[in-house]
């Protein structure tokens, strides 16, 4: 827990408690090496244990698929 002063160029000023959290570095695997045949495509998997997920096509879930020809 920390605490967070901020002065304005008055002098007045305000404090808050901050709880700063580090999360561990992720570390993302595609699997083994692959060739995209057949306009076949991929899932990608970051895993569970996280707040929330983005995927760029919209998907708010732990895993995506994504496809080669796009």
């Amino acid at each position: 827990m920390y605490e967070l002063t901020i002065t304005d160029n008055n002098g007045a000023g305000a404090y808050d408690d901050v709880h700063i959290s580090f999360y561990p570095e992720t570390t993302i695997s595609l699997g083994p090496d692959f060739f995209p045949l057949r306009r076949r495509g991929h899932h990608l998997s970051i895993g569970s244990g996280y707040l929330s997920y983005n995927w760029s096509n919209g998907s708010t879930a732990d895993t995506a698929f994504t496809k080669f020809w796009t």
